[in-house]
């Protein structure tokens, strides 16, 4: 491979890389947000009940950071749910992104 096609390959995979994370980041943005205004919590109460600072809980919400597995630990034990189902509205939301 030349050096040229070389790098393009590369800064294919790593818009690929960035683009599905990014994706998965707005998946979990709207989900979170979701669940949250269907329990009528505010961010800075949800950040209480679940020990995190309300900035930090805009900033997920808006697909700016990433959320740890520990912090989605977090974040579902507030919503009253599982990680599991947590994670799984997260899939199905990314799925139907994925499709437009």
């Amino acid at each position: 491979m030349t050096k040229e096609l070389n790098t393009i390959v590369c800064r294919f995979i790593v818009f690929k890389i960035v683009h599905c994370q990014t994706m998965i980041d707005q998946a979990f943005a709207i989900v979170l947000r979701r669940l949250r205004t269907e329990k009528g919590l505010s961010q800075e109460k949800f950040g209480f009940e679940a020990d995190l600072h309300r900035t930090y809980i805009g900033q997920l919400e808006r697909g700016l950071k990433s959320p740890s597995l520990k912090t989605l630990h977090k974040i579902a034990q507030a919503l009253g749910i599982s990680l599991t189902e947590l994670m799984a509205l997260v899939e199905q939301e990314s799925n139907v992104r994925s499709d437009r």
